[in-house]
């Protein structure tokens, strides 16, 4: 990695109660399932050989706990962020993923109608935050930790739609081709950043482009 880029491991947290039983989470919470533990264990023993010298974190506790249990042993503080956090699906958060998608057929159907440039900055039911604006502010915190950790590795842990539409921003997949549930439970990817740049991407690990939004909750 050139001097002065910043590498960022960027994780989405193990398995949750809701992603199990497949109920929009959002900015809502629920504990880390014993499988979503044992991943968030597996994913800290893989990137183990990694020397992160900073780590931050949604403020939510399933991102927290996951970085916690990935950070390890390392002692490096976990700065939390809600910058960070996973898309605000508003009043449809706790609601079934299959009930989410019911209530709002006639808007998704209509944001599918629009070009792509219109469904970046499109709110489902007029209340459910945009792509543009996770995106936006997703890349406004990465944008300032790259900054401060010039050629240094960080290690960030958020959620499933925020790498998904940073890797479709980024040009690693068409937009609209990653959809709720197409980024696993404790994938990560890594991109190089300058602070201004997020033009490297140089792994990807999880992407799973054959699953449905019909079997996966969303967070």
């Amino acid at each position: 990695m050139k001097k002065g880029i910043c590498t960022l491991y960027i994780i989405r947290h193990g398995e949750t109660e809701w992603n199990r039983d497949k109920i929009v989470m959002g900015q809502k919470d629920a504990p880390l399932t014993g499988s979503g533990v044992c991943q968030a264990q597996e994913l800290g023993a893989l990137l183990a050989p990694i020397d992160f010298s900073a780590a931050y974190t949604s403020d939510s506790p399933r991102a927290f706990i996951t970085a916690k249990i990935v950070s390890g042993a390392r002692l490096i503080p976990l700065r939390k962020s809600s910058q960070l956090r996973e898309r605000h699906f508003a009043r449809f958060e706790g609601m079934p993923s299959a009930e989410y998608r019911e209530k709002n057929r006639a808007s998704l159907l209509a944001k599918d109608a629009l070009s792509e440039e219109k469904r970046w900055d499109f709110k489902i039911a007029g209340c459910v935050e945009s792509d543009a604006s996770l995106v936006k502010r997703v890349l406004s915190m990465l944008r300032r930790i790259a900054l401060i950790h010039k050629g240094e590795k960080v290690l960030v842990s958020t959620h499933g739609g925020p790498i998904r539409f940073l890797l479709m921003k980024l040009g690693f997949a068409p937009y609209g081709s990653l959809p709720g549930g197409s980024f696993k439970n404790c994938g990560y990817i890594v991109v190089g950043s300058d602070g201004t740049e997020f033009n490297i991407i140089i792994e990807v690990h999880g992407v799973s482009t054959h699953e449905s939004t019909d079997k996966k909750s969303r967070g």
